[in-house]
């Protein structure tokens, strides 16, 4: 699988989302990618969850180069006491 010149761009209302979630893969290339995302920009897993371990295969052979990662900011309203 090849992800070449892609922007992700997670909303503001997912501070937890990963940008590309990798799982149970094999010969993965990811070049010249942009992901704006509130926790990983890509994330690599092994069977996760009942699903992985029905596939039963391990994550190998991952080429990660030129990405680029913006870190969503959490905002938080804040009630203020005012005397």
């Amino acid at each position: 699988m090849t992800i070449h010149n892609v922007n992700v761009e997670n909303p503001r209302r997912a501070p937890n989302g990963d940008g590309i979630d990798i799982n149970s893969a094999q010969h993965v290339r990811i070049s010249d990618t942009y992901v704006h995302a509130g926790n990983d920009a890509i994330c690599i897993k092994s069977g996760k969850n009942a699903e992985g371990h029905d596939v039963g295969r391990l994550t190998s052979a991952i080429t990660v180069t030129k990405y680029r990662h913006v870190r969503s900011r959490r905002r938080r309203n804040r009630e203020r006491n005012v005397r």
